[in-house]
């Protein structure tokens, strides 16, 4: 069984990078403001308005990161993920 995570975890990547795999590097990240997109149904899902609601009361409506590519390459499953400040 995994550990409970609380908060939300990607405002700690915000002044890192991401390692992913031998050659990716994930860089500038900044904070996602969301939008009424993520009320929209989906396939398995209705639409719910409360998604926005609720990251708006508990997040500033920022749920999630923007970011860019600073090397680029295959990411694979199982691949190790490291944080880099």
């Amino acid at each position: 069984m995994g550990t409970a995570i609380e908060g939300f975890p990607e405002d700690d990547w915000l002044d890192g990078t991401l390692d992913v795999g031998e050659h990716v590097r994930i860089v500038h990240m900044r904070p996602t403001l969301r939008c009424v997109m993520t009320t929209h149904w989906q396939a398995e899902f209705e639409r719910d308005l409360r998604i926005l609601r609720t990251a708006a009361q508990h997040h500033d409506a920022q749920v999630g990161v923007w970011a860019s590519i600073g090397a680029p390459g295959h990411v694979r499953i199982g691949d190790p993920v490291v944080f880099v400040r």
